[in-house]
Order: structure tokens, then sequence, then C-alpha cells
């Protein structure tokens, strides 16, 4: 009789479902190290992380002298918010070390303030170059280009038969209008180039 056993039989219908083995992928260390960050930096409103991408489009764009202006005006208003906490800091404990950070900070803000006046001084320096100087001269070159050609057209009016005088004084127009183009575009490469030279870019 122990050769045979008995079995029980078993209704399908009563046995547990099966075991779903989730197979969804976990996300790789650094995206989710980079997903935490931004999520902290939000949290936190970081000065820095809310500057950051306008700051880099500012670098891929060229716009060099926007960006370095944004990250100045972003470092001050960081060290600003910092100074506080660490003369809390400071004055809570009495430690070498936190008086030397309160004191780096102020420092840095001080050098950060200055450099932002004299940037700030040399950008309306270059204005009121361009302003009262450059601007004049070249509305003055625009004034007498128009006038050359009124008085081109003038004198040619009895100099030319009726019957061709329509397409010369069109000639004179289209002229006109391709010189006063170019003197715009030279004023607004010589006036980039006055701001540089006087901001020191």
């Amino acid at each position: 009789m122990d050769s045979f056993r008995i079995q029980r039989y078993v209704d399908p219908a009563t046995l547990p479902a099966p075991i779903k083995v989730n197979k969804t992928k976990k996300k790789s260390t650094t995206l989710a190290k980079a997903e935490k960050l931004n999520t902290q930096i939000k949290k936190a409103s970081s000065t820095f992380g809310i500057k950051q991408r306008q700051i880099q489009l500012a670098v891929e764009n060229g716009e060099i002298d926007d960006a370095i202006m944004q990250f100045q005006r972003t470092a001050y208003s960081t060290l600003i918010a910092m100074i506080p906490i660490a003369e809390v800091e400071y004055r809570k404990w009495r430690r070498d070390n936190q008086a030397y950070a309160l004191n780096a900070l102020v420092q840095s803000a001080r050098e950060l303030a200055s450099d932002l006046a004299a940037s700030n001084d040399r950008s309306n320096l270059a204005e009121k170059l361009l302003r009262d100087a450059l601007d004049p001269m070249f509305r003055e070159l625009l004034q007498y280009v128009a006038q050359q050609s009124m008085l081109m057209k003038a004198f040619l009016q009895d100099k030319i038969k009726p019957q061709h005088i329509n397409g010369v004084t069109a000639k004179i127009d289209m002229d006109l209008k391709d010189t006063a183009a170019y003197l715009q575009s030279v004023h607004g490469v010589v006036s980039e180039q006055i701001r540089r030279s006087i901001q020191g870019v």
C-alpha cells in the first residue's frame, strides 16, 4: 500500500491568484539624483536655481554681457540673503569659523557691489556718448544724403528727356534707400563696438 497514494482533487477555482511581478525599470542613479536636486532647489527657492536656465541660454546665444550681468546680480542677491543667516549663527555660537564666514560674505558682497556699480557707470557712459555724439552725427549724415538726392533730382529735371525722368528719379530714390540702410547698419556696428570698448568686454 505504501507504493500507492491517493491524490486529493483540487478545484483550480480555489487556487490563489498568481503573484504579479512588477517589471518597471528603476530610474538610473544619475537621473534620480538630478530630479531630487531639482526638487530641493524648488523647495528652497534657490536664487541661482531660478536664474540658472536664463544664464545658460544667454551664454548659448552669445549674449555674454547679459549672462555676466545676470550672474553678478544673482550672486549679489544670494549674498545679501546669506549674510543675515551667517550673522545669526555667529551671534549664537561666537565661533571663529563663523566669524570668518560672516566676514568673507560681507567682503564678497562689498566687492560685487563695487563691480555692479562700476559696470552700471560704464554702461551709462557708453549710452551718453552714443546719445550725445554718435546718434546726432548719423542723423545729420542721413539728412545730408537725402538733401543731396533731392538736389540731384531737381538738377536733372531739365536735363533729361521727360520719357526718361521717371526711371532716373526712381534709381536715385532706390540708391538713397540703400545708402540709408547701409548707414543704419554701420551705426549699429559702431555703437556696439563703443559699448564693448567702454565696458571693457
